[in-house]
């Protein structure tokens, strides 16, 4: 089977290439933006196609002659859209993969999705694959993921053979270019994260996911192609903030103690956080966006259908920050 990844070079994108390399049966097609970071496949025999989503022609190209495409190219933010890329890259990148695996006769299309194009802050306190989608009134980053999956669904009810995928936060190695929870655990690591906010979220090991994605390439391509929806939660374990400060602390040797705070304190300091980012040139500690995606409890973020359809498994947390911390110590990114 031929695959194209759009996103390659992305923390899942190039943990999934690594995973299917390894399996005989694929001829892989990494698809990514820019290419000097496409130095991490030096060694793999693997087609390069290098462009953006919002290139349709570069598309058309990128997926002649491929029988499914894995679309993980995103723009993640936690600052809004000042500039509209987000909502362009997320919503028009997504309007023309589907256009382009039509042109080009793509079999299958696996859309990754994400956890917070859920709304999971309904009261009922349990997320699975019929939740329902955020809207315009949620911040800019989750309402594009809405977005980009109904033109998803659209293409589906037009005869497209197509899966979604939400993985909830994603840890683990071969995080090359700091994604955002990398990036906060390796400055954890590190001694550098000298606050926390009260609070935490579902974290689930990169490898997992890729895992359950390899299973949903392995399902049969709906060759009648009638209107199927098909969706997949897959998620991992709850874990507050305080809790992988412990775990990292152990893993790492050192003695981790960083101050607590109150998510509703940090709210009224925003304006402040934001000051002193500007001025010292660097990101914000935190933005009201990310405060937004702290959960105070669990919702339990359900993968049973993950489980029984794809044979899902999950590792532990602890598994997943010790493989952390030893490849970023690996990396020299500590």
């Amino acid at each position: 089977m031929r695959i194209a990844i759009t996103g390659a070079t992305g923390h899942i994108g190039n943990t999934l290439v690594k995973l299917l390399y390894e399996q005989e049966q694929y001829q892989l097609r990494a698809c990514y933006r820019d290419s000097k970071k496409a130095y991490i496949f030096n060694k793999m025999n693997i087609e390069h196609y290098c462009g953006d989503v919002l290139d349709i022609y570069y598309l058309n190209k990128a997926f002649q002659n491929i029988d499914a495409v894995i679309h993980l190219a995103a723009k993640i933010s936690i600052e809004g859209d000042p500039d509209g890329s987000v909502k362009r890259t997320n919503v028009e990148g997504v309007i023309n993969i589907v256009n382009a695996c039509r042109t080009s006769g793509v079999k299958k299309l696996i859309h990754i999705s994400s956890i917070h194009a859920l709304d999971y802050n309904q009261k009922n306190g349990f997320v699975n694959e019929s939740t329902g989608l955020v809207n315009k009134d949620h911040n800019s980053y989750d309402y594009s993921k809405a977005l980009g999956e109904e033109a998803v669904v659209r293409a589906i009810q037009e005869g497209l053979d197509a899966y979604i995928v939400y993985p909830t936060g994603v840890i683990g190695p071969n995080d090359y270019f700091d994604s955002l929870a990398g990036s906060f655990l390796r400055k954890l690591f590190a001694g550098k994260m000298f606050a926390i906010i009260n609070g935490g979220f579902d974290w689930v090991d990169v490898r997992d996911v890729c895992f359950g994605i390899r299973k949903i390439l392995e399902k049969e391509i709906n060759s009648d192609r009638k209107p199927v929806l098909r969706k997949y939660i897959l998620s991992g374990q709850f874990a507050e903030f305080s809790k992988i400060a412990r775990l990292a602390s152990e893993i790492s040797g050192r003695n981790l103690k960083p101050w607590i705070i109150n998510k509703q304190f940090a709210l009224l300091f925003l304006p402040f956080v934001k000051l002193i980012a500007n001025l010292f040139g660097v990101a914000p500690l935190f933005t009201k966006e990310s405060l937004e995606t702290i959960l105070q409890t669990d919702p339990h973020f359900s993968s049973e259908k993950a489980y029984q359809e794809l044979s899902y498994v999950q590792r532990s947390l602890e598994i997943s920050l010790k493989d952390c911390y030893e490849w970023y110590t690996a990396n020299d990114k500590i």
